[in-house]
């Protein structure tokens, strides 16, 4: 039939030979980013009539087709075009979905506790009692990223689609939206701050089997003083009054409590803050010296989440680097110690290793650190793929599969300078066992009592 001239409302149609009247959009490759207006369809109220006008649809062309963010066009109350940029918030809210949502989620942090508790930990004596368990079931990185991860994508979810945030597409592997990337680095952050909390408690935990095990007296808990922050902005070495002489010998618990003394909480965090503040300037300067990147967010409200969640995160893997090379390097300084001279160890532990043929004190000596460093750093080394694995996820949230990332020149730099004090940590903790190592199975021919040479 004949095309009329006017829609439904009374409003005229352009002219046929009109610019922009009744034409197709070109339609972009596949994957390529942009949005383009369409023309939509009038449909009237009349039946067997077809009438056309002019209205405007927004559309971004995505990696599974077009994406459109228009609202609903409705005409005299009734819905004639309808989008899916809500899709989350609608499903969210129907019918008893958040109860089961709930029920789902408390029954799978059961199953996880559950299992963890039934698992006898080998760091435990007998394998530990059930409130034990139940205290490094919360402290598992399974049970944080099996709980956690589906909170930080519902509580994503629901923010992009309220208020002014669902201006930024919400969808996961089209390469339009910046939410599963805010995903990934809020994942970031809480395993950063959960390997944190982790380590201390590991490093604790091994303190007192190392202290069972060689017989050292542990360091008693004092209150906050002044003087261990001090002690955080001081070298490594042993008070004056217990400093051994040349050739001479000192005792394992001298070492071990000069080691805890510094491994508090207020020496350590003044050590990491002055490296993390150091750290931040010299970032700061680099972000000014190259083009910032501009994340690719609609709107006022995605671009600032996208900020701090970046900021965050960012914080967060710097922290911990920092934590991990601290007690790395920590370790490694102890290990030297002992490399330098004879160690004195107590009766106890001469007692537990009684060896046929029996041994020359240095001999034994010798043979305790050995065992001695292997148990500590058998904790600390696992420390380093914490920082890896944050790193990890934050180089992945940028990956173009989600949205049009740009890889700055200076966020290139932080993260390989991060891997790098990582690595570089590692490969200093793994010197030094090797140096007392040498130091331990090298004995020159008559001087067999002579002290260690270090190098």
């Amino acid at each position: 039939g004949r095309i009329p001239d006017r829609c439904t409302n009374g409003d005229r149609l352009p002219e046929r030979g009109a610019r922009g009247a009744h034409r197709r959009p070109r339609a972009l490759p596949l994957g390529a980013r942009g949005s383009r207006p369409a023309r939509g369809r009038c449909t009237g109220s009349v039946l067997g009539q077809e009438t056309r006008g002019e209205h405007p649809r927004i559309f971004e062309i995505s990696r599974r087709g077009a994406w459109e963010l228009s609202n609903p066009w409705e005409f005299k109350g009734q819905e004639y075009s309808r989008t899916h940029k809500t899709w989350f918030r609608e499903w969210f809210y129907s019918d008893a979905v958040r109860w089961h949502l709930l029920i789902a989620a408390a029954a799978l942090a059961a199953i996880v506790i559950w299992v963890s508790a039934s698992n006898a930990h080998r760091t435990l004596p007998a394998g530990g009692t059930t409130p034990q368990r139940m205290a490094r079931v919360f402290s598992s990185t399974p049970f944080w990223v099996i709980c956690g991860t589906p909170i930080i994508v519902l509580c994503v979810a629901a923010y992009a689609q309220s208020g002014t945030a669902f201006l930024e597409p919400f969808a996961f592997f089209s390469g339009i939206s910046i939410w599963p990337t805010e995903m990934l680095r809020l994942v970031a952050l809480m395993l950063a701050i959960h390997f944190m909390i982790k380590a201390g408690i590991d490093l604790r935990a091994n303190e007192r089997e190392v202290e069972k095990r060689f017989c050292l007296k542990p360091l008693q808990q004092t209150r906050f003083r002044w003087a261990d922050i001090g002690l955080g902005l001081e070298l490594w070495q042993l008070a004056p009054a217990k400093r051994p002489a040349v050739d001479s010998e000192f005792t394992a618990q001298v070492a071990w409590y000069a080691y805890c003394r510094r491994n508090k909480f207020w020496p350590r965090f003044i050590r990491v803050a002055i490296l993390f503040t150091l750290y931040f300037i010299f970032s700061f300067s680099l972000f000014t010296l190259f083009p910032s990147a501009v994340p690719p967010a609609r709107g006022d409200t995605a671009r600032q989440f996208d900020l701090c969640v970046l900021l965050a995160s960012v914080i967060a893997l710097l922290i911990l680097s920092f934590y991990v090379v601290d007690a790395i390097r920590l370790n490694s300084n102890l290990i030297r110690l002992f490399a330098r001279e004879v160690t004195k160890w107590g009766h106890g532990v001469a007692e537990q290793c009684r060896r046929s043929p029996p041994l020359t004190e240095e001999e034994l000596s010798a043979y305790h650190e050995i065992f001695f460093v292997a148990q500590r750093t058998q904790v600390v080394a696992r420390l380093i793929w914490y920082p890896l694995i944050v790193l990890t996820l934050l180089i992945v949230a940028r990956w173009n599969v989600f949205d049009n990332w740009s890889w700055p020149t200076s966020l290139l730099i932080i993260y390989a300078l991060n891997a790098a004090w990582a690595l570089g940590s590692a490969v200093y903790l793994r010197r030094a066992a090797e140096q007392l190592r040498a130091a331990a199975t090298a004995v020159p021919p008559g001087a067999a009592h002579s002290p260690r040479s270090f190098h």
